[in-house]
């Protein structure tokens, strides 16, 4: 008995939470901060353009450096990027790349209010923020940050990427 008034209070106080009364007397709901309306009026199609482009974008981060400065890339699977024969300092900075080309991509597109606004934008930015802030937990103990620790500090790295990808979440209005 006493459960079941906990669990409807607590329903009650999630829905308040996630909602806001507007002065006409209708209810707003936000999940996470994102207003209700726009999952409704979004253009998924650009979204998942932008969730792609972004994981495409760490992908080809690592592979420009690596052709730029001669050494042997490729990829080990899917998602794994390689470079062999190549110098702790080239070592260093291709694990650096990927995350780099997300970062310095996502701060142009979050610079102009114009892109602001798009869907895409919207999609880019959330998988940046998505895959940096998730990055230690998806590979322990191997990839970018992994080495980036062994010839660097990678951990304080990834905590500057993740401030760049909180900005530009911070810089697209979710709310419409």
């Amino acid at each position: 008995m006493k459960s079941n008034i906990m669990k409807k209070l607590l329903i009650v106080l999630v829905l308040v939470f996630f909602s806001t009364p507007t002065f006409a007397g209708d209810y707003q709901f936000y999940f996470f901060g994102i207003n209700s309306k726009f999952f409704k009026e979004a253009k998924w199609g650009y979204i998942v353009l932008g969730v792609a482009t972004s994981a495409a974008t760490h992908w080809v981060g690592h592979m420009a450096y690596g052709k730029i400065v001669g050494a042997d890339v490729g990829t080990d699977g899917v998602w794994r990027e390689t470079i062999r024969n190549a110098s702790p300092t080239d070592n260093a900075n291709f694990a650096r790349s990927g995350f780099v080309a997300q970062s310095i991509v996502g701060l142009v597109l979050t610079s102009f209010e114009k892109s602001r606004k798009w869907d895409f934008t919207k999609g880019y930015v959330a998988m940046n923020a998505i895959e940096i802030w998730t990055y230690p937990i998806r590979w322990r103990n191997e990839g970018d940050i992994h080495l980036l620790n062994k010839y660097g500090n990678g951990n304080a790295e990834w905590a500057g990427y993740s401030v760049i990808a909180l900005h530009n979440i911070l810089r697209e209005d979710f709310k419409r």
